[in-house]
This record gives C-alpha cells, structure tokens and sequence, in this order.
C-alpha cells in the first residue's frame, strides 16, 4: 500500500496505532519434545540481508545478490523463577546436544523444523501481527550472569544465545488470499531449488 504526503492519508494508514515493542511472547519446541511459551524480558530479532556478487561494469562496480544470508543468532533475556526451572530448561536442551562426556547428539538439530517462534501482538496481546518461524534454533551459549548483594531490588535473569538456520516472516494483517498467494510462491521456490535452499 502506497502513501502520499496527504496528512489524512498518513492518519487514516496509522488509525489502529503504531507497533508496540513490549507486546510479544515465544514458544519453543526441541526436537522430540513439547511446545513451551515464554513471555522473555528481552529478545532480539532474527535478521537477514544478502551475499552478494561484486562485478565491474565499465568501472562501475556493481553488487549481484545470489544467496540468501541469516544472521544467525538471536538473544533472550528471561526473568527468572524462584526455582530456576528456566535455567533448568535451557540446561537440559544444551545437554541434550552435547552430553557431559562431549557426545554430540546431532538429532537435537533440525534444520527443516521450526523450533522457535517469536509472535508479535497487539497492544492489547489479544491478536498476533506478525510471526517469526524460526528453523534449526538450538540454544548455543548462555550467558555469564552478575549476581550481588547488592542487588536486592533486581530480578534475577538468563540470557539465552540461539543460533538458528534459517526462517520466514509472516503477517497476520494480510487477507487470506494474499497470505495463499505467498505461501503459493514459497512453495514454487522450494520446488525448484529444493527445501528453502
């Protein structure tokens, strides 16, 4: 949808208000494991650009995308329980990956599942706007966390490091046939280059 330098245009697309950084929630699903939700104090979003081809054309260089690129870690900031059952979590997922005894268990990454999602909502947290499908997320580090007595007044937290494959956007504020349409042209590109190459 275009936009002109109309005032009333500009307030009429922005009417329902603007996209609130505080409202979302995640969910994760190790592989062979159930579906968990968290409302994290903190996440980053997942971010892509392209490798590119650099040629020169009469002196000019020019710059020739040709493959997809992911920047391929996401941060998470949790508050934690009094039990630490969080810490516990992301624990257990780690040591499923790599045991004790550094025996790699390759399983525990799937490329080709979503293991992540992170939804965007509405101020009022009722409706999803948007939604990051996350494939091959596995926690890869968490990180080192400051405790004092002389933070009384604080929360303690877990930073949690993912590093992930690869994943797709979509928006929730599109008619059902726009979001066939493009689901339509996904799968066109998977049939000719194979699995989200």
């Amino acid at each position: 949808m275009g936009l002109n330098n109309s005032i009333d245009n500009f307030k009429a697309f922005y009417s329902s208000g603007f996209a609130s950084p505080t409202k979302y929630r995640v969910e994760t699903k190790p592989p062979g494991s159930q579906t968990m939700e968290w409302y994290p104090d903190s996440i980053t979003l997942p971010s892509r650009s392209f490798q590119v081809f650099t040629d020169t054309i009469y002196g000019t260089h020019k710059q020739f995308p040709y493959k997809q690129q992911f920047n391929d870690e996401i941060v998470m900031t949790l508050n934690l329980s009094q039990n630490n059952a969080e810490r516990e979590y992301f624990e257990g997922w780690m040591s499923g990956i790599v045991g004790f005894n550094n025996v790699p268990n390759l399983d525990m990454i799937k490329i080709r599942e979503n293991s992540l999602s992170i939804r965007l909502t509405t101020p009022d947290s009722k409706t999803v706007t948007g939604e990051f499908t996350v494939y091959g997320a596995y926690p890869s580090s968490i990180i080192p966390s400051n405790y004092s007595y002389g933070m009384q007044n604080e929360v303690a937290k877990l930073q949690v490091t993912f590093n992930y494959y690869k994943y797709r956007y979509h928006s929730q504020q599109v008619n059902t046939e726009q979001q066939v349409n493009t689901d339509l042209i996904y799968h066109k590109l998977d049939e000719n280059r194979g699995w989200y190459e």
